[in-house]
């Protein structure tokens, strides 16, 4: 019989929790691919691939939890660092992976952002990110310890950060589309991506204060913030879909969202 010994409760609740949110992301995944099987535009592939990244980001961290139910364990802390495969079991608990997998997601948040939104990158914005996704890249693979909630924190903040500065120019640029475009589909694809990106900014927002909270109130995790943060993906996530990638006229769209890029570029000038 499977027993749940009661430090491990709320990483259980945890687990069936994020089961219902992968099998959300999953629905979506596939049928944004369905999508991208009868119309292989370079948005939609993007899109896929954002989805992709991110539905993999919450199987990390559903595994985390079913590592821990299955050491007996009530969390990183107590992993015995002798054990086999401590390297990536460590970084999987402490959502080293995940983190990759959403800054990744969010590169291609980025370039999709460049060929919708503007005529060309903007040089020190493309460094900026792409510093950003190095350095939390290679603190996520170097900086996990036992016992250090700081680093943890940290690891957050870096994750959080290289997410800010792809998602608000990004759904700034959203809003701004919807003012200035004609035509209800239209502004509803603008409008839906930049929720989207609001929503995306809030996840690792919710998480970081879920951190924040365990490291000042020496507590546990899984707070408000927690459940919070992937009810915010999948607020993200339906809304593009039914404003941006559902619509049956998306390369008209995309063609139209473009146009008015350009046009309002002619303006400036």
């Amino acid at each position: 019989m499977f027993v749940i010994i009661p430090e491990l409760k709320n990483t259980f609740i945890g687990l069936i929790y994020e089961t219902f949110i992968i099998l959300l992301f999953g629905i979506l995944l596939i049928l944004i691919g369905r999508r991208f099987k009868r119309r292989k535009t370079e948005y939609t592939r993007n899109m896929f691939i954002i989805f992709l990244s991110f539905t993999v980001a919450i199987i990390f961290s559903w595994l985390s939890k079913l590592i821990l139910l299955i050491m007996e364990v009530p969390s990183f802390d107590f992993v015995d660092p002798t054990t086999s495969g401590f390297f990536i079991i460590a970084r999987i608990l402490q959502f080293r992976v995940s983190f990759i997998l959403m800054v990744v997601g969010a590169y291609f948040i980025y370039i999709m952002k460049v060929k919708i939104f503007e005529e060309k990158a903007n040089p020190m914005e493309k460094w900026i990110v792409r510093i950003l996704s190095l350095i939390t890249f290679a603190y996520s693979m170097v900086f996990v310890e036992q016992s250090n909630v700081l680093l943890d924190v940290i690891a957050f903040l870096f994750a959080f950060l290289t997410l800010m500065v792809v998602f608000i120019p990004f759904t700034i640029a959203s809003f701004k589309m919807r003012k200035s475009i004609k035509g209800k589909v239209y502004k509803n694809a603008a409008f839906s991506l930049g929720i989207m990106g609001i929503c995306f900014i809030l996840i690792l927002f919710n998480f970081l204060l879920d951190r924040l909270w365990m490291m000042i109130f020496n507590d546990d995790g899984y707070t408000f913030f927690y459940f919070t943060a992937w009810a915010m993906g999948i607020l993200g996530a339906i809304t593009a879909y039914i404003g941006y990638i559902r619509p049956e006229q998306q390369q008209k769209l995309i063609q139209t969202m473009s146009q008015n890029r350009d046009d309002k570029i002619i303006e400036d000038e």
